[in-house]
């Protein structure tokens, strides 16, 4: 069938169901052909780079678009002495950042761009090298990042930088405000702070921990990344799962979306105010949590999906058990719903409304989960404290990105004496076998950085070990006069440290 898009006429043969179509288009004829999609209404889903010198080529920018014919995927090719293309950042906003990111990793730039700003390389790498590109050795450098924000200027204008730490356990970002009085005039956010080199990462690896690391771009959403991997191999090597084994892969990604809604559910009512709410939430997020280490040997479904099928199966009784949390879970959320309808403060904001150092985000989901009813560690006298001024305690998680290295720093030396650090995660302790270790974009364990005195390996590291990590195990006290202590963000290791062993599961 024909189908005119822009001013290219395409011929449209019939594809397999998941297929998509994929075709060469010169860079110069770009413009043209993204602005038939957007015509359309469709949109621009991704833009990456690549480096095909070893194939007798130069490099090549690759584009996948949502348009009424499903999903297209153009490959251009570009010179090896100056790869270059068309900006597509004025047809599509959303290409801006993915342009610059192409430029930092591969030296791809994007002609006519308004922004051209860097985007991931912060201070890691040296200007000019690109590690995504098959000859790049260059080692790891320190020098002041000096970021080219954009300034508002005039009178009674007042900027004010937030970040990248937070007092919360979430993902760093540094953003600018740009004030007059309460109206703010410009935001401009700055992220990439947890580049971890995870591109770089995948290069050489066998397709099983291909699988393992594609699961750890982002821990709550494990099951969804390590489909998306194996799904491209198979599609790759035109294999397919046995059908059980896709039924399988569907459930775990419905028990990560049940448990991810639940948690957010919670912190709903938390970020109102309303702490019934999370307590309620998070409880039933852990049952179900529980049940899935049980039922599957991870509380996370690490690893379950595989490329080729899946590596655990459910059994007939685990298969009742988990109808029976579902169902009482789906009974206890609609009378959850009920009170949130009914509540009229928290109805009212709805209408009107720790250091990640690099992490996957898997420890921070532990990290949660202490606050929840089942480990309650405020009950013990811990408290998460909105300050590093305020802690005793810094829980640093992640292989430390060398982009957040200077944050870490500072962050370790404005707690005040006497002080704690813990690294929670393998990644973060250095742990044999963790998937991130010391490459350009990572540092690696947290004791390489700042002093540490407990570890709490795990992948991710369970909230039982993260207690035992505060109350026992040898761990140094600190006596300020009160039982209560306070922790802010999280770290790793002296020489005299601690260890808190990984249980047999996650």
């Amino acid at each position: 069938m024909g189908h005119r898009l822009g001013d290219i006429e395409l011929i449209l043969t019939p594809q397999a169901d998941g297929a998509i179509w994929r075709f060469a288009l010169d860079t110069e004829r770009l413009p043209s052909f993204a602005r038939g999609i957007q015509d359309e209404g469709g949109q621009l889903l991704a833009l990456w780079g690549s480096d095909d010198r070893h194939l007798g080529a130069g490099y090549a920018i690759h584009i996948a678009f949502l348009s009424s014919v499903g999903l297209v995927w153009t490959s251009s090719t570009l010179p090896a002495d100056n790869p270059s293309y068309p900006d597509l950042a004025a047809i599509f906003p959303q290409a801006d950042r993915m342009q610059r990111a192409a430029f930092d990793l591969l030296g791809i730039r994007a002609e006519g761009a308004v922004d051209a700003r860097k985007w991931l390389r912060h201070n890691a790498w040296p200007e000019n090298t690109y590690p995504l590109r098959r000859d790049f050795a260059a080692e790891p450098i320190r020098q002041l990042d000096a970021y080219p924000f954009i300034r508002v200027e005039g009178d009674g204008v007042h900027e004010i930088p937030v970040g990248p730490i937070h007092a919360g356990t979430i993902e760093p970002g540094h953003f600018r405000f740009s004030i007059i009085g309460d109206r703010i005039l410009k935001l401009e956010e700055r992220f990439g702070y947890t580049h971890k080199g995870t591109e770089k990462r995948f290069e050489g690896l066998d397709l099983a921990t291909g699988a393992k690391l594609a699961g750890r771009v982002s821990g709550d959403s494990h099951s969804a990344f390590a489909w998306a991997y194996c799904l491209a191999v198979e599609t790759a090597t035109a294999s397919h799962a046995p059908d059980r084994a896709v039924w399988l892969r569907a459930l775990f990604l419905e028990i990560e979306r049940i448990a991810n809604h639940l948690g957010d559910l919670g912190y709903l009512g938390n970020d109102a105010a309303l702490t019934f709410g999370f307590m309620q939430f998070w409880r039933l997020r852990e049952d179900w949590l529980r049940l899935s280490a049980k039922l599957f040997g991870h509380r996370y479904l690490f690893d379950c999906i595989v490329p080729g099928g899946v590596a655990v199966d459910i059994s007939a009784p685990g298969r009742l058990e988990l109808e029976a949390l579902a169902d009482r879970i789906e009974a206890e959320v609609h009378e959850l719903k009920a009170i949130y309808d009914e509540h009229s403060g928290l109805q009212d904001r709805f209408t009107n409304a720790g250091i990640d150092a690099g992490s996957c985000n898997g420890c921070e989901l532990e990290i949660h989960a202490l606050g929840g009813p089942y480990y309650n560690i405020e009950g013990i006298g811990v408290k998460f404290a909105t300050s590093p001024r305020h802690a005793d305690l810094l829980l640093v998680t992640g292989p430390v990105s060398r982009h957040l290295e200077t944050a870490l720093k500072r962050t370790y030396d404005a707690t005040p004496e006497p002080k704690w650090v813990v690294a929670m995660g393998d990644c973060g302790c250095g742990a044999a076998g963790a998937m991130f270790g010391p490459n350009y974009a990572t540092i690696g364990a947290v004791r390489e950085v700042i002093p540490v005195d407990v570890d709490v390996p795990g992948c991710p590291a369970h909230a039982h070990r993260h207690i035992a990590g505060h109350t026992g195990s040898g761990k140094r006290q600190v006596d300020r006069g009160s039982t209560r202590q306070r922790f802010f963000c999280r770290a790793e290791v002296r020489q005299n440290h601690t260890l808190i062993e990984p249980a047999a599961s996650g």
